[in-house]
C-alpha cells in the first residue's frame, strides 16, 4: 500500500458549501454595477484565483481596470468570510474525514483559491488543520499548480505522496498540473482522458482506506509524481 503522507483538501465546495454563498455576493455586486452573471460564466470562476477573477471582471466590464477587478473581489471576499465565520457550512462528513485523517497521523492542509482570512475560520473550527495556502500564498493561483506544490514544499512530501480533494475543474487541473493524484467530488469527471482522477459523488463518500486505494492505483499506473 502506497504511504499516504498528505492529503491536500480545497475548501469551497469540498469542505464546506460556501460555492453558493459566493455565488450570491457576486451576483449582487454585478448585480449593482449592472452586470449580469451567466451560470457558464459561474462554472468558469468555480475555484478560481483573485487574480482570474479580477481579470474576468474587467472582461464583463464589471469594473474599468484590473485595479477596479482587486478592489471588487475584495470586496466580496469580505462579505463571504463574515457569512462563513458565522457557522462554517460544512459538507457532510468533511469533519468526520478530516479528523479521521489527522488522528492517523496523515498531514492535513487547506488548499484554496479564497483569501486567507475566508479561510481562517474554517481552519479554527476544524482545529487540526496542519497548514493553511490561501489564494495569497502563491503568484500563480488554481487552475496552476503552485498552490499545491507550494503545500507540498512546505510539507516535505513528494507528490507521489499526497492526494488532493477538490470538486472544481481549475482546482482538478491545479492537482493533475502538478502531478498529484487527484479525487473529484462531482457527478462529472473534468478531464475524460486523465487516468489521475477519481470522481466520488460526495465527501462523505471518502475515507482513509479509499484515499490510500486510489493513489496506490496511481502510483502503480505511474500517473503520479
Amino acid at each position: 500500500m502506497a504511504n499516504l503522507a498528505a492529503v491536500l483538501f480545497d475548501m469551497d465546495g469540498t469542505l464546506v458549501d460556501s460555492e453558493i454563498i459566493w455565488e450570491e455576493f457576486l451576483r449582487s455586486e454585478c448585480a449593482k454595477r449592472g452586470v449580469l452573471i451567466d451560470q457558464q460564466t459561474r462554472e468558469k470562476m468555480r475555484g478560481a484565483s483573485r487574480d482570474f477573477t479580477a481579470n474576468l471582471m474587467v472582461e464583463l466590464g464589471t469594473v474599468k481596470d484590473l485595479a477596479g477587478g482587486y478592489e471588487f473581489y475584495a470586496i466580496v471576499a469580505k462579505q463571504v468570510a463574515q457569512r462563513i465565520a458565522e457557522a462554517p457550512p460544512f459538507e457532510p462528513g468533511a469533519q468526520e474525514l478530516v479528523h479521521a485523517l489527522h488522528e492517523a497521523g496523515i498531514k492535513i492542509a487547506i488548499v484554496s483559491a479564497s483569501p486567507r482570512g475566508v479561510i481562517e475560520p474554517v481552519a479554527d473550527a476544524l482545529g487540526v488543520v496542519d497548514l493553511v495556502v490561501s489564494g495569497e500564498d502563491s503568484e500563480l493561483g488554481k487552475p496552476w499548480p503552485d498552490p499545491y506544490e507550494l503545500a507540498l514544499h512546505k510539507f516535505n512530501v513528494g507528490r507521489a505522496n499526497a492526494v488532493v480533494l477538490e470538486d472544481s475543474i481549475n482546482g482538478v487541473a491545479a492537482a493533475r498540473g502538478g502531478g498529484i493524484a487527484a479525487m473529484q467530488i462531482s457527478r462529472q469527471r473534468a478531464f475524460a482522458t486523465d487516468p489521475g482522477i477519481l470522481v466520488v459523488p460526495s465527501i462523505a463518500a471518502v475515507d482513509q482506506p479509499l484515499i490510500e486505494a486510489w493513489l496506490e492505483s496511481c502510483r502503480r499506473r505511474a500517473v503520479v509524481g
